[in-house]
């Protein structure tokens, strides 16, 4: 694995970043609409009108009608085909996509697998849980966060359980392969991946404003001092990007991960693109990580 960092500026007017492990796309802040956008930071074009959330795994892009009662798949230019409609007075709250599923969360604050075009129950973590999905699997949280769980084999199983004085989490964070929480009490970060299959602890980096997951560590970013810096469950934390102001980026708001796949019947993991979101809504590329 490497780590080489690199600021290169890749879109303005960005609202929000839907990665996925073919191409990024983007919301712009000054139509609502969402656009393919290069890693070199040319527009692709424009793919699809506003919605009310959008999501991507490894291979597809999906979208929900402004009013909540539909998903839509993404085909090409700017074409789309209907997924699923809801068929009673339920809407759709939020939709997540695993390497295989799109799945949503209808206003019965239950989750449902609607790939066949039909909503079928798949239980989870309870009513009212948190849902996040990396570009593999899926995870939720039941309320009050006291553990994460994955959706895998059509089950849901404990992954990650806060231990000693903390007893829950305040942030998860997926990408890639992994998943990752941070302990309510001590800070410390809950990593685990498909490749350990076991949780570990990554020590907390000191006055971090942003956390961003990799598939083999965090990134973390320093308001206070512009760094930008990795760990992982071996290696302690090591400055990528000493101060991202002296690259003319100003402070960021959010990290993105966007992991990369090879080509292959089934997704195989290969890298990662961390991108940064700055105040105004600038998109910025920061570091790429290589597996192979």
């Amino acid at each position: 694995m490497s780590i080489i960092a690199g600021v290169l500026k890749v879109a303005t007017n960005v609202k929000t970043v839907i990665p996925n492990g073919l191409n990024l796309y983007v919301v712009s802040s000054s139509d609502n609409c969402i656009y393919q956008v290069t890693s070199n930071g040319q527009a692709a074009g424009k793919v699809g009108a506003p919605g009310l959330q959008f999501v991507a795994n490894s291979s597809n892009l999906y979208g929900v009608s402004p009013d909540g009662t539909q998903v839509w798949q993404y085909v090409q230019a700017q074409q789309w085909k209907k997924l699923y409609a809801t068929t009673d007075t339920l809407t759709i709250q939020q939709i997540l996509a695993d390497s295989k599923n799109v799945y949503a969360v209808l206003s019965d604050n239950n989750i449902y697998n609607i790939s066949s075009g039909q909503a079928v129950s798949i239980g989870g973590p309870g009513s009212g849980s948190t849902y996040l999905n990396n570009s593999l699997r899926l995870y939720g949280l039941p309320p009050g966060n006291g553990n994460v769980q994955r959706y895998m084999s059509s089950k849901w199983g404990t992954i990650i359980s806060p231990s000693g004085s903390d007893t829950s989490f305040n942030s998860v964070y997926a990408a890639g392969s992994a998943v990752a929480a941070l302990g309510n009490s001590t800070g410390l970060i809950y990593f685990f991946s498909d490749l350990l299959q076991s949780s570990s602890t990554i020590a907390p980096y000191t006055n971090a404003s942003i956390y961003s997951i990799y598939s083999g560590g965090m990134f973390a970013y320093q308001a206070e001092t512009g760094a930008l810096a990795y760990a992982t469950i071996l290696e302690p934390w090591e400055e990528v990007i000493q101060n991202l102001a002296d690259e003319g980026v100003s402070s960021l708001t959010t990290l993105i991960p966007s992991a990369t796949y090879a080509a292959s019947s089934r997704p195989v993991l290969k890298g990662l693109t961390l991108y940064g979101l700055a105040t105004g809504g600038t998109l910025y590329s920061l570091a790429t990580v290589t597996l192979l």
